[in-house]
This record gives structure tokens, C-alpha cells and sequence, in this order.
């Protein structure tokens, strides 16, 4: 099979848009949030969007989805909270406690603290903060 059939939402003829422009952000990092709004959102919300397409020059990035999946996502989350106002107190609740933790995560990490860690140890550590970052783009789960 060849990439362009593989590839099947890269030109499904929903119009690619510009979601962020991210200057000086590290690819592995932004991947767990970038994968997760594809991946995973549908666990707290009931949709994800179909696509996203993220480009890297150095560390700058630029992410698009399609225009009408962005919309009707946006629709959808709207619906959800006007439905039920109680969802967007819990959503906002739950981002606001586990940002906490994901920002007490980070304090302990510093570039000379990195530097002193063995290659496993900063694979144990990068486990640790793709699940937390996770968790925190997953609230309702």
C-alpha cells in the first residue's frame, strides 16, 4: 500500500487550519499532547479529532486540524457544557488539580539534575512525565 492511501485524512478534503504556532518547544514533549487530542480525548468527551498534522522546524512547531473536524469538536464540547454546566466546573476543577501536580513534578527537574541521570533514569523519568501529562489531558477519565 502506498503512503498517500495509507494517509487517509491528509487530503480528505477538509481544509487543514492552523491550530497553534509553538515557538522553542521540544518534539518529545509536545508529541504526548499533540497524539492525545486524536488519541485519547475521546475518553472524556466522546469525540477526538480525526486529524492533526504537526510540523517541526528545529523547535518551533505549527499544528493544524481539519476546519470542519475543528468545529464540530468545538460544537460538540459547547453542547456538552451547556447540557450540563456542572461538566465544565469538573473539567476546569480537575485541569486545575493536576496541573498543580504536573507543575510540583517539574519543580524537581532542573538541567543539572538531568544531567546526572543515567540513560534508564531518564527513561523512567520521561515515563513518569508522559503518564502525568496524560492524566492531565484526560481529566474525566
Amino acid at each position: 500500500m502506498d503512503t498517500v492511501k495509507k494517509a487517509k485524512y491528509l487530503n480528505d478534503g477538509d481544509k487543514w487550519m492552523l491550530a497553534e504556532e509553538i515557538p522553542d518547544i521540544d518534539f518529545q514533549f509536545s508529541q504526548i499532547w499533540l497524539s492525545s487530542f486524536v488519541n485519547d480525548i475521546e475518553r472524556s468527551i466522546g469525540v477526538s479529532y480525526k486529524k492533526i498534522l504537526c510540523v517541526y522546524k528545529g523547535y518551533n512547531l505549527k499544528f493544524y486540524y481539519g476546519e470542519k473536524d475543528s468545529d464540530e469538536l468545538a460544537k460538540h464540547i459547547l453542547k456538552l457544557i451547556l447540557d450540563d454546566p456542572k461538566f465544565g466546573e469538573k473539567i476546569n476543577s480537575e485541569i486545575r488539580r493536576l496541573s498543580k501536580k504536573f507543575k510540583k513534578f517539574s519543580e524537581q527537574i532542573s538541567s543539572g539534575f538531568l544531567k546526572k541521570l543515567s540513560n534508564n533514569e531518564l527513561a523512567d523519568l520521561y515515563k513518569k512525565l508522559d503518564e502525568l501529562h496524560t492524566d492531565l489531558l484526560d481529566p474525566l477519565c
